[in-house]
């Protein structure tokens, strides 16, 4: 019987044996570190790293391409020195196939099982990582003689990163449909995008169930700064195949009262009718289809909407639309600037007022009426 085997026989018999969690817990923790005692630096590597020792192929999906700088509209109070972005190079939009590669949970491994670090965002490849360090080197894997695209490698729980992160670099991959996809479905919108992408849920294995699976070949989506434009670009082409819906207002405003306590609009409500008095209809998307937002926002000319997760449907809107985004003062997110500068767009922006209470990620602020009234003004063209 190999250590693997004893380990897992173990295992099961302090669950069965053990009474209470905190206990069975300990026993579990001391357990693994008895079998498996390796340290974690010895357990991962970079994506270059596997590319040069021969455990992924490397394939550059678009050049490295000059970003100009930032072209902001402001009616009150100039643009802040934060988000006056200047010109960059952006960099180019890589993928790694790895022969035999593994996902567990939100890890990509090579074939060897080492954790490819720089495929998963710093906080979610350290939180919990010894224990899944551990979960990994007792499991046997679960072959599936299939290509497969890892879409879980970033917070998928999130609607921006979800889209800009992930479904926007899936596009850009050839015949991605005909793969699998290693990711969550916890939310309605991630199962209705990979309907909508034509995946089918069979091909989608459970990710969240502590599985090891390894594939044939398994691609990881290089991680990159911010939005890149070429998988922003794939977005508006993907929207495009929604038709939009006539009947819709013109006028969008996009509430965040769905999100609360996270960066809300106090006087919210005092703001409501003058949008209305300049056209403005309110929306909330929580709960709403996909293709219904995007049909909504494919018939709308003007997009208002506070900053947050819904910076991404700028990459939904036809490029003529044109947006007021409203900033929270403590917390200058640069991701719509960033959208807009990629995709050309024309983007306003009105700074909230500061209440004095909360962390930048998540204090609400206010908004002034008369600034509010002056940026509808020259978006409207008024």
């Amino acid at each position: 019987m190999d250590k693997v085997c004893v380990y897992n026989f173990l295992h099961k018999q302090i669950r069965n044996c053990i009474p209470g969690k905190p206990l069975q817990r300990r026993c579990i923790e001391a357990l693994r570190r008895t079998f498996f005692s390796e340290k974690l630096t010895e357990r991962y590597k970079t994506l270059a790293a596997c590319e040069v020792e021969g455990l992924a192929e490397q394939e550059i999906l678009a050049p490295a391409r000059q970003i100009p700088a930032a072209t902001l509209h402001c009616a009150a109070g100039g643009v802040p020195p934060a988000l006056a972005v200047q010109a960059r190079v952006e960099p180019e939009t890589v993928r790694y196939t790895f022969p035999g590669g593994c996902c567990f949970r939100k890890f990509a491994l090579d074939r060897e099982r080492n954790f490819i670090k720089d495929a998963t965002p710093p906080d979610l490849f350290s939180s919990d990582l010894f224990r899944n360090n551990k979960d990994i080197r007792s499991l046997r894997p679960r072959y599936l003689d299939v290509d497969a695209v890892a879409l879980n490698t970033t917070h998928t729980d999130n609607y921006y990163h979800w889209f800009a992160d992930l479904i926007g670099r899936l596009l850009l991959l050839p015949q991605y449909a005909d793969k699998f996809i290693c990711t969550d479905q916890r939310f309605p919108y991630q199962k209705e995008t990979l309907r909508l992408l034509g995946i089918h849920e069979s091909r989608v294995p459970a990710i969240s169930d502590y599985s090891l699976y390894q594939f044939r070949t398994l691609t990881v989506l290089g991680k990159t700064p911010g939005p890149l434009s070429p998988s922003l670009r794939a977005l508006q082409r993907w929207a495009e195949g929604v038709a939009p819906d006539r009947s819709g207002p013109r006028r969008l405003y996009i509430s965040r009262k769905d999100s609360p306590g996270r960066r809300n609009i106090r006087n919210e409500r005092a703001m409501l009718p003058l949008l209305r008095e300049y056209g403005f209809h309110e929306v909330c998307f929580t709960g709403m289809s996909i293709a219904r937002q995007i049909a909504l926002l494919r018939n709308a000319d003007l997009v208002a909407f506070p900053q947050g997760a819904a910076v991404i449907n700028m990459a939904f809107c036809r490029p003529e639309t044109r947006f007021l985004e409203v900033y929270s003062p403590i917390f200058l997110d640069l991701t719509g600037v960033s959208i807009s500068t990629a995709l050309r767009l024309e983007h306003h922006i009105l700074m909230g007022r500061d209440t004095g209470a909360g962390t930048p990620e998540t204090a609400d602020y206010s908004v002034d009426l008369d600034e509010l009234r002056d940026s509808l003004c020259l978006l409207v063209g008024d």
